[in-house]
């Protein structure tokens, strides 16, 4: 079978911004239970759900994610890899026993990217939706100088069959599709 290219692509305008505003966790039988649609690489509608996924704000130029495409020629195969990485500041019980939970928990990420504040509605994309992403070595701690950061750096990764996807519902706004199942 020949694995057919499909467009092309010309210069975009220069108006890309990097970094993440916020994530949403749930655990991947939550996510599968919400019956997600997607056509054409894109979410584009959830199923009603009670509230499932829980929205952790985070702070500018702290946080990333990748979804890497991982080839090897000598097999013939692909799979990508979304990778996860979080700062939240301040260590107190609420934040450890949360995360607590994220490390027992095969997730599902949604992460909506700086990229909002420049193309409107923003952009919202899901990680692990097919085989979840799990924490990898993580720190928490205190830092030595009064300047250096007390809280925790987390990190996520997992191994998809396929790329992350945007969210684009088909009728109505991305925040009216995530409002109906946020925490």
């Amino acid at each position: 079978m020949a694995c057919t290219l499909t467009t092309g692509f010309t210069l975009d305008c220069k108006d890309s911004i990097g970094g993440i505003k916020s994530v949403r966790f749930a655990s991947l039988a939550d996510w599968t239970a919400l019956a997600a649609t997607t056509a054409s690489g894109e979410v584009t509608a959830i199923g009603s759900a009670s509230t499932v996924f829980y929205k952790y704000e985070l702070r500018r130029e702290t946080s990333s994610f990748n979804d890497d495409p991982q080839a090897n020629q000598a097999v013939g195969s692909t799979y990508f890899k979304p990778t996860l990485n979080i700062i939240m500041n301040k260590l107190n019980t609420t934040k450890r026993n949360e995360i607590l939970y994220l490390a027992k928990n095969r997730l599902v990420v949604i992460v909506e990217t700086m990229q909002a504040e420049v193309g409107g509605d923003g952009d919202f994309w899901v990680l692990g939706d097919q085989n979840g992403l799990d924490m990898t070595p993580s720190t928490a701690g205190s830092g030595v100088a009064a300047s250096d950061r007390n809280g925790y750096e987390l990190a996520f990764e997992g191994m998809e069959a396929d790329p992350a996807m945007k969210i684009n519902p088909a009728s109505g706004s991305v925040d009216d599709l995530l409002a109906s199942i946020t925490n």
